[in-house]
């Protein structure tokens, strides 16, 4: 449960200084937002997050959650690392991409079949 949380923490910090950034390089009083939805499926439970932030770099996105990669001027670059191995090691995953308009989504997968009962 603490690991998870640590995972939801990180990743809602870092869509909050994603969300910082853009809108102090924007002129046009949007308001920030991020937003989570659960959704569950046969197989598995989804957990999306998405803000309305600066986005991951194009770049980057095939090695954000490698270590030391950040974005960040002062970032270690290792909070979404540690959250790709924690999903791992609770056999899920950790999928990070951009919105098509602006911010990014990063969705979290449990596989049901490893928590059943």
């Amino acid at each position: 449960r603490q690991q998870i949380s640590q995972v939801l923490s990180n990743i809602l910090k870092n869509g909050a200084e994603a969300i910082v950034s853009g809108l102090s390089n924007d002129n046009d009083n949007r308001k920030g937002r991020i937003t989570l939805e659960m959704e569950e499926l046969e197989d598995s439970v989804r957990i999306n997050i998405k803000d309305n932030g600066v986005g991951l770099p194009t770049q980057l996105l095939d090695r954000i959650t490698e270590p030391y990669v950040t974005t960040r001027q002062n970032g270690t670059g290792l909070g979404l690392a540690i959250a790709k191995k924690i999903m791992e090691d609770h056999s899920g995953d950790l999928i990070l991409l951009n919105n098509k308009d602006v911010g990014a989504k990063v969705t979290i997968i449990f596989n049901k079949n490893d928590y059943e009962t």
